[in-house]
């Protein structure tokens, strides 16, 4: 930052959660940044704002320690120009510290239970970690670079000395359960993903990799002594090109691209989720009467038909108008179960025997819910269809134990992750939490749902911008950011001897390119016969067709 290189570590954290024996994942709770190439900011003591705090001069802020007066300057009052700058990291640190970092050094954050293996499962080794959910790896990226260039033997300390460390965004928190004849735990792990990272009305929809906004990984842990027990599910931004104003009153969508030229994305979002879960069931709860959702749920259906037409039993879809649904109270959310029941029988869930030490099941397949912002009718449904897991589960393995317990504490835990969601992604809790948490929707709920929403109108308007900014530097997305470059001396020396041996294994021929480009801005038709252009008899008064065509496709 600033032509100046910083190192980020973790100097406080809190255990919050612990979804195996001897694995904790904790919070991070305060990050110091260490600049490595200056001493200017060592032992600087900063105030609210980021500014140094002088005990002579002011707090660095532009006030000063003497009632307003010029600190001893020869100043007037009011003049004082603070020595120093803000700290060029310091909304980095107010984002880090904001409690929606998590982070473990006993086993790999970004798998779920089932991917990483209960076995060996606290091996840590960067070869397996998920970068999709890996917060720091621009951060971590040279670092990376430099480990992967490491002999076996060498990389295997570094992974064990466990100094490079993943860090998730979203949430995590375990709860002590009672099942009657056994005790045990219940965990709940959600991570969001970076690559399409943003706050609400700034990032909504599918990049052109097939990435889409608040993509979120929840899975629900259940551990006792006999069994181990995990669920997954996913939610994500309806993945076609969209945007929506920030109106106060009914913010319009509006769909940005064309069918034809969204339909290779959304079939690659899609393969993207088959090849990493298996099979998808969409649950799509957008309104059929909301004005500015029907367009867009209509668009959906259209691309899952034709993805449907293509591939076939690889994605199910099913319509679910949430607010028409549950108009008279939110608990007719499980009427969704209806149509979910064959794909919650053949999807499955994960149980691993603790004492067999075998695992008896996995999960093959996938829910992914979503609505328009994908947080509070989808925290609902997926509330809803995680507890018909769950049961399912403690009816084939814990017959006729007593349940209350363990279902009020999996309503505690989606209350707390959907609220914590929803704060990532708004600024403020979840709207709907109170059913979430309680089972029921009374007065207070309404009115501190409310609440949330004027609040978070002002937030989109005002605050939104400037998270975003900070957002995209965490990645590595600011201009004013530069790549640290780490001294590799084994590295540099085998790259300065290769072109030494170069001959020996290359051959040089010489080729003709034939490059052109053609801007389809998005449209349905390309508008005529390219046959001639793509493919002509004569280039340049040669009779030879060249080598290799480049054709390049772009859009304003």
């Amino acid at each position: 930052m600033n032509n100046h290189v910083f190192l980020c570590v973790i100097t406080s954290k809190v255990d919050i959660a612990s979804p195996m024996e001897g694995e904790i994942i904790h919070k991070i709770r305060d990050v110091e940044f260490h600049c490595l190439t200056s001493d200017a900011w060592d032992f600087v003591e900063l105030n609210m704002n980021g500014f140094p705090v002088d005990s002579d001069m002011g707090d660095g802020n532009g006030s000063s320690s003497n009632g307003g007066g010029s600190g001893g300057t020869g100043m007037a009052p009011g003049s004082y120009v603070p020595r120093f700058e803000q700290h060029p990291c310091f909304e980095l640190r107010k984002l880090l510290v904001d409690g929606s970092f998590f982070y473990s050094t006993d086993f790999d954050l970004t798998s779920t239970l089932q991917g990483r293996g209960v076995e060996g499962g606290g091996k840590l080794s960067m070869d397996r970690f998920h970068t999709d959910y890996m917060w720091n790896a621009f951060l971590m990226e040279e670092i990376i670079k430099f480990r992967n260039n490491l002999d076996d033997e060498p990389k295997r300390v570094l992974d064990a000395n466990k100094f490079l460390t993943t860090v998730i965004r979203g949430y995590a928190e375990t709860m002590k359960t009672n099942l009657g004849r056994s005790n045990g735990t219940i965990t709940i792990i959600s991570k969001q993903s970076w690559k399409r990272a943003g706050t609400r009305f700034n990032v909504r929809g599918v990049d052109d990799d097939g990435n889409v906004a608040n993509f979120v990984e929840t899975e629900l842990i259940y551990n006792d002594s006999n069994f181990l027990y995990s669920f997954v599910e996913i939610r994500g931004s309806i993945p076609v090109f969209w945007e929506q104003d920030t109106a106060l009153i009914a913010p319009k969508v509006q769909i940005t691209r064309s069918f034809d030229a969204t339909q290779p994305v959304f079939e690659k979002h899609f393969e993207n989720l088959n090849g990493k879960y298996g099979p998808v069931h969409i649950v799509n709860l957008l309104s059929k009467t909301k004005t500015s959702e029907i367009e867009l749920s209509k668009t959906y259906k259209r691309h899952f038909r034709e993805l449907d037409s293509k591939k076939p039993e690889s994605t199910y879809f099913t319509d679910f108008d949430f607010h028409q649904e549950t108009a008279k109270t939110y608990a007719h959310a499980s009427r969704v179960l209806g149509d979910l029941r064959p794909s919650l029988d053949e999807f499955g869930y994960f149980c691993y025997d603790k004492k067999a030490r075998e695992v008896i099941c996995e999960q093959q397949g996938v829910f992914r819910t979503n609505c328009l912002d994908c947080l509070d009718r989808t925290n609902v449904v997926q509330q809803v269809i995680s507890l018909a897991a769950l049961e399912d589960f403690l009816i084939n393995f814990h017959p006729g134990d007593p349940v209350y317990d363990v279902e009020n504490k999996h309503r505690v835990l989606w209350a707390n992750h959907g609220d914590q969601v929803s704060q990532i992604y708004t600024g403020t809790n979840a709207l709907k939490s109170s059913f979430s948490r309680s089972g029921k929707m009374g007065l207070a709920g309404a009115l501190s749902d409310a609440t949330k929403s004027i609040s978070r109108i002002y937030i989109n308007n005002f605050v939104d911008k400037g998270k975003q900014q900070v957002t995209d530097t965490l990645l590595g997305k600011s201009s004013e950011q530069g790549t640290v470059l780490i001294f590799d001396p084994v590295t540099e020396f085998v790259n300065s001897k290769l072109p030494h041996y170069e001959s020996k294994y290359t051959t040089h021929e010489d080729i003709s390119l034939y490059v052109g480009t053609f801007n389809l801005a998005g449209a349905s038709t390309c508008g005529g016969d390219l046959t001639h252009w793509l493919m002509p008899l004569e280039i340049d008064g040669s009779d030879e067709m060249p080598d290799i065509l480049m054709i390049g496709i772009g859009r304003r």
